[in-house]
């Protein structure tokens, strides 16, 4: 197990196991599964498996939506790539906004799985805090994204300006 978790890198982690578990094991405590009972070789697979689907949600559909309402849209891909070898923080930047990305489309998840298991009945922690909580985060997350991707779009231009003085 050493070996395989050795063999993660550090965006694994952080973009697919961290919103993976957190789905995981918020779900589970929603549905009232002990997740102590989950073995931790079944724990790190579905944690995994979950949350690069849930990047794959927020890569696609997310993003799009995201920047609608966002003063500065992405940036151009050759402006990044250009930029990166000027300013070998905006890597960084861009993953972290990928997280935080990642961790919006977790709660929203959580809350549309939420309201859905509620509406057919299913025996859950029927406790309105969660719909609060999970709203609260979403937005937190949202912001967090808008504001890593200003960030990263200001480092591209101070990048590009670098280029064109010299």
């Amino acid at each position: 197990m050493k070996e395989i978790i050795s063999k993660v890198d550090k965006y694994e982690l952080l973009n697919h196991i961290i919103p993976g578990a957190t789905f995981f094991i918020i779900l589970c405590l929603l549905l009232n599964i002990e997740v102590a009972k989950i073995g931790i070789v079944y724990f790190v697979i579905a944690s995994y498996v979950i949350g690069l689907t849930i990047g794959r949600i927020g890569s696609i559909y997310l993003t799009k939506i995201i920047y609608l309402f966002s003063k500065e849209a992405g940036y151009k891909y050759e402006d990044y790539i250009k930029a990166c070898k000027k300013d070998e923080k905006i890597p960084v930047l861009v993953s972290n906004k990928n997280l935080y990305r990642n961790m919006m489309t977790t709660f929203l998840l959580l809350l549309i799985v939420y309201l859905v298991l509620l509406a057919v009945g299913k025996s859950v922690n029927n406790n309105p805090i969660y719909i609060i909580l999970f709203i609260l985060l979403v937005i937190l997350y949202w912001q967090s994204v808008l504001k890593e991707n200003n960030n990263i779009n200001q480092r591209i231009k101070k990048a590009k300006k670098k280029m064109w003085e010299k």
